[in-house]
């Protein structure tokens, strides 16, 4: 992290050392290359990869907004909880509520590419009272990515 702070371009950094390079492989390079090249030519808008889904495009997004690798850490480590009882806030919500889980997958080290395991999800329907889950198979962004299935749920929430 020190040298993400230390530098000067902010946005070309995360290009040469962000996670996704690992699940890429050979294609980053390329990849990387069309984003850095398209944020130049046009710092204002947001690069897009044709040959790459739109998920994929999204990812240019999340790393054209100021955003603080500190909160990644504080993420990772889990001190973004300190003194935080999400149990205790989970069971303490007394209407109704829809939880959407996205599919649970690891990658080759076993690190959890998603927002819970399927324990963490047992656990959050044992908190909530009122509860219905439905599960999603797609990414961690199902209002991004699978946007009729969560205007649904939201829609019957409401009813």
């Amino acid at each position: 992290m020190a040298s993400f702070l230390a530098q000067d371009a902010e946005r070309d950094w995360y290009m040469r050392h962000s996670y996704w390079r690992r699940l890429f492989g050979p294609l980053w390079p390329p990849l990387a290359r069309s984003v850095v090249r398209q944020r130049r030519a046009e710092s204002g808008c947001l690069p897009i990869v044709r040959w790459v889904s739109v998920s994929i495009n999204r990812i240019w997004g999340s790393m054209s907004n100021p955003y603080d690798l500190r909160f990644t850490t504080a993420f990772a480590d889990n001190s973004w909880f300190a003194g935080f009882d999400q149990a205790a806030t989970l069971a303490a919500i007394d209407c109704p509520t829809v939880f959407m889980k996205a599919t649970t997958r690891y990658d080759r080290k076993g690190i959890l590419l998603a927002a819970l395991s399927d324990e963490d999800l047992h656990r959050v329907e044992g908190l909530l009272r009122d509860n219905r889950t439905i599960r999603v198979r797609g990414p961690h962004d199902i209002h991004f990515a699978r946007t009729k299935a969560y205007v649904r749920a939201l829609a019957e929430l409401s009813s």
